[in-house]
């Protein structure tokens, strides 16, 4: 019976380990000692080093479920049910499903759970609820601690906001103006309130004075301008709950909580609060760019063009013509969308002409290869270092090595095995091109089809069908250079 160990530490265990106790190191030595005597068949020991309660933020979990959906292994030893999770039912359903129906057991050193059986499954979803309720109760009261220090007016995040440095004072988190900083925050204040500028203004404003922002340069963004603007902890607050969070299979989503919790903090502010009051009322009366929704898809190459700088290109229309420029205004030289666009169809027709050749050819070397004789030689090669793998096992069961010779030896053959199956893979992988690259071979023409008459093509079509062949544009232009004098990088969906 092939076993893994699986290791996970709870939160107790994190508190533990500030008195200097190696919980998964004690856990390990606990389960080998139980296999020994038990001459249980360990294959593998999986150490998940994160006590995250979300099944998507183990990845020691997510690797040891797709290895069981896999047949690797036929059991799992671990010190108790509830260090298989302790999320939510959903993904405490997901975990235990898994093992159930692949038919693994879960062996702990008090009993073997075998989930197929009716009994042991409700023992089973006993221990987990008991488990889940412990862990709610677990962030119930972490929860209310943070509520609890933000009402006496500490400041818990992680990062301070720009203008502060984090200190403690009393024991209690707290923050400490910047002053050169603190400068900064009451010029935007005041340009923004005083001056009637708007964050792009501010952005450009602060760029010629040369003020350093958070991350160590001058390039200022209109989302940092925003966020300073709309921050409560420049008046002397401290705040906390300003978005719920929800997660939504694998993502973790947010939306703007209506009523978070703003109080006052231990701390100076850099502004007003009339100042900051009178921001918001600006903020508010402020004319919105329309969403796309409502305006519809205006850009051709939304979504997909990005500047060099990392920040999207948007659309910028003049009396004479409409151009792609900079959102980020990094200096890049914007250009006529006309120019882009059409050098982008250039690229792409020369593009997917030498794609079809290089396909054709790559399709001339998998005919003519010996790779289908490559893959039976490692196969056999595979099922010899299981052989040996399987005389190790005996050599453990009949004491004549120990565990720790047995793990040095095992993870010696275990590793030629990974390289022979990684070379498997890789071989097994040129075989199955064969069928991708004849698929593509078909499937070019049509786009080069397109790209013929890409000029009859709606603005939504041209976008739709540019992202159907391209994950990303980036741009580069100096501000100097001539209009026809920029350049395009292609991250391509299909390639050789």
């Amino acid at each position: 019976m092939r076993i893994c160990i699986y290791l996970r530490k709870s939160r107790e265990d994190i508190e533990k380990e500030k008195n200097g106790i190696d919980t998964l190191q004690s856990h390990e030595s606990t389960l080998l000692e139980l296999a020994k005597k038990k001459q249980y068949n360990i294959v593998a020991i999986k150490r998940e080093v994160v006590s995250g309660g979300s099944l998507y933020s183990r990845p020691e979990m997510l690797s040891l479920l797709d290895e069981i959906e896999h047949n690797s292994y036929d059991a799992i030893l671990c010190m108790d049910i509830d260090r298989l999770g302790r999320a939510g039912m959903k993904e405490q359903g997901i975990i235990l499903e898994t093992f159930r129906d692949n038919d693994v057991l879960i062996i702990t050193p008090e009993k073997v759970y075998d989930l197929n059986n009716d009994t042991d499954m409700l023992h089973t979803d006993i221990k987990s609820f008991i488990a889940r309720q412990e862990l709610n109760l677990i962030k119930k009261r972490m929860e209310n601690g943070r509520i609890r220090s933000v009402k006496d007016g500490q400041y818990i995040h992680n990062m301070a906001p720009y203008g502060y440095k984090k200190i403690v004072v009393n024991k209690l988190k707290t923050l400490e103006t910047i002053p050169e900083q603190a400068e900064i925050i009451k010029l935007i204040f005041d340009m923004y309130v005083n001056q009637d500028k708007g964050a792009i203004a501010i952005t450009k404003e602060l760029k010629s004075l040369g003020a350093i922002n958070a991350s160590g340069n001058s390039n200022w963004s209109t989302r940092t301008i925003k966020a300073i603007i709309h921050n409560p902890v420049y008046y002397g607050a401290v705040y906390y709950q300003k978005r719920k969070y929800k997660t939504v299979g694998n993502k973790m989503t947010s939306t703007v909580n209506k009523k978070p919790i703003i109080v006052d903090g231990l701390h100076e502010g850099i502004i007003t609060y009339e100042l900051y009051h009178k921001a918001q009322e600006v903020a508010s009366n402020r004319y919105n760019v329309p969403t796309r929704e409502e305006q519809g898809i205006v850009n051709p190459l939304a979504g997909i063009m990005k500047c060099s700088c990392g920040y999207a290109m948007y659309l910028k229309k003049n009396y004479k013509a409409t151009r792609l420029d900079c959102s980020n205004r990094c200096g890049a030289r914007g250009t006529n969308i006309i120019r882009v666009e059409q050098r982008i169809i250039q690229d792409m027709k020369k593009y997917f002409k030498n794609l079809i050749v290089d396909f054709e050819q790559l399709n001339d070397d998998n005919k003519t290869s010996d790779n289908f004789k490559k893959i039976e030689i490692i196969k056999v090669n595979i099922e010899k270092k299981k052989q040996q793998l399987n005389k190790l096992y005996e050599f453990l069961e009949q004491e004549i090595y120990s565990t720790e010779l047995f793990l040095e030896r095992s993870k010696i053959i275990s590793d030629e095995i990974n390289k022979l199956q990684d070379n498997l893979g890789e071989l097994e992988l040129k075989v199955n091109d064969a069928d991708i690259i004849q698929q593509n071979i078909k499937e070019i023409p049509k786009i080069q089809n397109i790209l013929d008459i890409y000029e009859t093509l709606s603005i939504k079509e041209k976008n739709m069908f540019l992202k159907s062949i391209i994950n990303r544009i980036t741009y580069y232009k100096n501000q100097d250079a001539a209009p026809d004098d920029f350049k395009l990088s292609y991250d391509m969906k299909i390639s050789n």
